[in-house]
C-alpha cells in the first residue's frame, strides 16, 4: 500500500480506535473478549453436542486436544534464540510506535549485539512535533495517542534523529518473498507489519492464539505488530477460519500481556513490513525535508543536490532508495557545485532509508551533497490533507536542486516542476548530511 492510501487508512483506524476496537483496544478489553470468545465457543459446542440421557453413549464426542509442538525443521524464533526483546503494552492507539520501537531494539540486538531501550512515546513525539513547519500534523481536536499512524512516519521522523539516536536504516520488504523476509529477520531482527485485527478471525486452540483473515479489506488493517519468528508446519486447523496451508508467522503483540504472542497464518496478507536500525554513534543531522512522499525522474539517471551552510565534520549521507537494488553515487562538492571534493558509490538490496558512511569524512562549511540515482530520486512531495491529518512540505530558493539538461534547476520553482512534467510540487530533495559526534 502506498503512503497516500495509508494516510486514508489511518483516518479509518481513528474511527475504529474511537469505537473501541483495533489499535485502541485496551489490554483488559482484549483479554475479556478473548475469554468471552472461549466461553461462548465452549458453550456452543456443549449445546450442540449435549445428548439426550438415553443416547449419551452413542452421541458423546471427546474434547479436541491441541497439543502441537514445533520441531526444529522450518521453525525459528528470535525469542527462543535468546534474541527476544521486552514485550511492551500500547497506550490507546500507539501500537505502531510500540512495534517500531520493538523492531529498533531487535535490530540493535541482532545486528550489533547491543541491548538498547527505545521509548515508544518518544517516537510518537518525534513524528508529531508541533514546533516546526513541515511534516505530519493532526487536527486540533485529535491527540497522537488516539489517532495512530504507520511505520513510514517513524522512518521520516527518525531520519532526523530521536533523542540520542539517529536512524541508519529502514528496509521496506514490500517486494520480498517469504523466504527473503525470513532471511532478513535472521540478519536484521524483528519486522514491523500492519495486520487486520478482527475478532471474527481470531481463534484459541489450547495455549495458542491465532489469526487467519485471508479476506480482509484495506480498511481492516488497523493494528501494527512485530514478526519475531515463524513455523512452516504450524497446523492449518489451528485457526478459527481453517487455513489453506500449514505455516504461520510468530507475532509479538502489544494489546495484552496475557496474549503477548500469537500466530498469523501464511494465508493472511500483511502490509508495510519494515525493519529498523538506529545508532548513537553520530552527531547532528542537517536536512531540509520533512519526509519522503514523492519521487522524480529525468531518465536513466536522476541527479539531485542539497546545498548546506553548516560547519563541521561530515561523516555520512542519508537518503531514500525508491526501488530494491537501486544504485547511486554520492558526491561532496563546493557550494557552487563545481568542484568535487570526494565521491563514493552506494547500493542497497532493499528499498527504504539508508545512511552511508563516507570513506573519507570531510571538514565542511558551505558545501553541496549531490546524489546521482539510477532511475528516480526521492523528494518530499506535495502537501496533502484531510479532515484528520495533514502532511506539510515546502522548499526555499537555494536549498535543493535537480540536474536538467546539464544545468542545476531549483526545486522550489514552479518552472522546475513544469520542466519535469510533474503533476505535483516536488519541494526539497531528500538528502541528510550527518556529522561526527
Amino acid at each position: 500500500m502506498n503512503h497516500r492510501k495509508q494516510m486514508i487508512c489511518a483516518a479509518l483506524c481513528l474511527l475504529t480506535v474511537l469505537g473501541g476496537t483495533g489499535c485502541g483496544t485496551s489490554q483488559n478489553t482484549e483479554e475479556s473478549a478473548a475469554e468471552t470468545e472461549i466461553q461462548t465457543t465452549a458453550a456452543a459446542e456443549s449445546a450442540e453436542t449435549a445428548p439426550a440421557e438415553t443416547e449419551a453413549a452413542e452421541t458423546e464426542k471427546p474434547e479436541p486436544v491441541y497439543d502441537y509442538v514445533h520441531g526444529d525443521e522450518g521453525y525459528f524464533s528470535l525469542v527462543d534464540s535468546g534474541l527476544g526483546t521486552p514485550v511492551k503494552l500500547q497506550t490507546d492507539g500507539t501500537c505502531w510506535v510500540v512495534s517500531a520501537s520493538t523492531a529498533m531494539e531487535s535490530g540493535a540486538l541482532v545486528k550489533h549485539g547491543k541491548t538498547i531501550a527505545v521509548d515508544a512515546l518518544e517516537l510518537l513525539d518525534a513524528v508529531y512535533i508541533k514546533e516546526r513547519t513541515e511534516g505530519w500534523f493532526l487536527a486540533e481536536n485529535l491527540t497522537p495517542e488516539d489517532f495512530g499512524g504507520w511505520g513510514w512516519m517513524v522512518t521520516e521522523a527518525a531520519a532526523n534523529g530521536i533523542g540520542s539516536f539517529i536512524l541508519t536504516e529502514t528496509n521496506d520488504y514490500e517486494n520480498c518473498s517469504p523466504e527473503q523476509l525470513k532471511d532478513a529477520i535472521r540478519q536484521n531482527g524483528a519486522v514491523s507489519i500492519s495486520i487486520p485485527d478482527r475478532q471474527s478471525a481470531k481463534g484459541y486452540f489450547g495455549d495458542y492464539q491465532t489469526i487467519n483473515d485471508p479476506d480482509a479489506k484495506p480498511e481492516h488493517y488497523d493494528h501494527v505488530v512485530t514478526i519475531v519468528g515463524w513455523d512452516d508446519h504450524f497446523p492449518k486447523n489451528y485457526f478459527r477460519n481453517e487455513a489453506s496451508q500449514d505455516g504461520a508467522w510468530l507475532i509479538q503483540n502489544s494489546l495484552s500481556e496475557k496474549y503477548a504472542y500469537f500466530w498469523l497464518s501464511y494465508d493472511t496478507a500483511f502490509l508495510s513490513p519494515y525493519s529498523f536500525d538506529i545508532s548513537e554513534d553520530y552527531g547532528e543531522v542537517a536536512a531540509y525535508d520533512g519526509g519522503k512522499e514523492g519521487q522524480i525522474g529525468t531518465g536513466d539517471e536522476t541527479a539531485i543536490a542539497n546545498v548546506f551552510h553548516h560547519p563541521g565534520k561530515l561523516t555520512a549521507v542519508g537518503t531514500y532508495t525508491v526501488s530494491d537494488g537501486q544504485k547511486f553515487t554520492i558526491e561532496i562538492r563546493d557550494a557552487a557545485m563545481e568542484n568535487v571534493l570526494c565521491t563514493q558509490e552506494a547500493e542497497y538490496p532493499v528499498k527504504g532509508y539508508h545512511l552511508t558512511d563516507l570513506e573519507t569524512p570531510q571538514d565542511v562549511s558551505d558545501y553541496a551533497v549531490v546524489l546521482r540515482f539510477a532511475g528516480d530520486a526521492p523528494v518530499e512531495g506535495e502537501s496533502v490533507s484531510n479532515s484528520f491529518i495533514s502532511y506539510r512540505a515546502g522548499a526555499e530558493a537555494g536549498q535543493s536542486f535537480v540536474l536538467l539538461d546539464g544545468k542545476w534547476a531549483d526545486l522550489s520553482l514552479k518552472e522546475t516542476a513544469d520542466a519535469l512534467k510533474l503533476d505535483f510540487t516536488p519541494n526539497n530533495a531528500c538528502i541528510k548530511a550527518v556529522y561526527a559526534q
